[in-house]
């Protein structure tokens, strides 16, 4: 009988345990039973927490086959449409970004500008300060103590002078100020460069409009050169091809071309259907050729001479440069004197 002395304590506790769970599982089953309403309410809000979740779960299965683009067609069908609506939101939407950007957060200079800024605003009320003090002092003196005062006065503003001139470059140069300033100067050259371009080498010279400029004015280089500038600027602003005429040149007898590049490649003949002297832009309209008098004598005379400027550069010649005019004339100084291929070797030598 000893072996089972063991065998019947084990038993005993399994029936306890099982006697305790039955005990745990009524009770629970008496209170269900005593709050039926109860039980009710949780078991809907269980049932309905199931159903939201199964809808949500059809809407994401939704979502994904409309998203869904099938192998093999990706640039094909509805699915391709809509990714590229949706690039192109996204654009937009980074357009606008950028717009909000300038609008708020890019007004404004950088701190380097500004402190430059209130330097050089220092620097011009000392200056005036010390000016008027210096001044005073005049007032006083005589003779050769007048004579010295006035030579030490000027070499100090000299280097007020210096001082607010190196401020004033670095304040240029500040925020990027420097290099868009290099850029839009650049750019601006190279648009100008192609419209004198294009307007000297029409595609059908007989057809071209032009204007005829005889260099052989009486007077030396940098004259005639201010000549041939002026017929240039006359014929770009009436938009006619400028046919420059100089055989017999005092400075090269064998005329421009022997030391220049040709004003055109593809249009050197004066001749046309019809030709005429200068009588003003309107009056000259319908001549297919007009021959241009000494800049001296010219009458009526043109809009398109110095100070004058073109109107749809004008913005952007104003904010880049100092002296627009002395700019645009320099774009026709520039086109014209470009060197012949012999003479420009011969200028790099004597520059090393």
């Amino acid at each position: 009988m000893r072996p089972w002395t063991g065998s019947w304590r084990w038993i005993m506790l399994i029936l306890f345990a099982w006697g305790t769970l039955l005990f745990y599982i009524g009770g629970h089953l008496v209170r269900d039973s005593e709050h039926p309403d109860h039980s009710s309410r949780e078991l809907s809000k269980i049932l309905a927490k199931l159903e939201r979740l199964k809808q949500q779960n059809e809407d994401l299965r939704r979502m994904a086959e409309s998203l869904r683009i099938p192998d093999g067609s990706i640039d094909q069908g509805p699915a391709a449409g809509r990714v590229h609506a949706l690039e192109e939101q996204l654009i937009k939407a980074k357009e606008q970004m950028e717009n909000y950007k300038q609008q708020t957060g890019d007004v404004g200079f950088g701190k380097d500008h500004e402190i430059l800024r209130r330097r050089i605003e220092n620097g011009v009320k000392e200056f005036w300060f010390f000016l008027q003090s210096e001044l005073k002092k005049l007032k006083n003196l005589e003779g050769n103590e007048l004579h010295k005062h006035i030579d030490e006065l000027l070499s100090d503003l000299g280097d007020h002078k210096r001082s607010i001139m190196t401020d004033l470059f670095y304040l240029s140069q500040t925020d990027g100020a420097g290099a868009w300033r290099e850029k839009e100067a650049k750019d601006l050259t190279e648009l100008v460069q192609r419209r004198i371009t294009y307007l000297q080498n029409p595609k059908d010279c007989s057809k071209a409009k032009k204007l005829v400029c005889n260099i052989n004015k009486g007077c030396g280089y940098g004259c005639q050169l201010h000549h041939v500038v002026y017929c240039f600027m006359i014929a770009y602003g009436t938009e006619r091809t400028l046919i420059l005429e100089s055989q017999n040149w005092r400075y090269a007898t064998g005329g421009w071309e022997t030391v220049f590049r040709p004003v055109s490649e593809t249009c050197t003949d004066r001749s046309g259907s019809t030709t005429g002297h200068w009588s003003g832009e309107m009056n000259d309209k319908n001549v297919q050729v007009i021959e241009l008098p000494i800049v001296d004598s010219l009458h009526p005379r043109p809009p398109y001479l110095p100070l004058a400027i073109p109107e749809d550069l004008a913005d952007r010649l104003i904010r880049v440069h100092g002296d627009p005019p002395v700019w645009w004339v320099s774009q026709f100084v520039k086109y014209l004197i470009r060197p012949q291929p012999f003479l420009e070797k011969e200028i790099e030598e004597a520059t090393r």
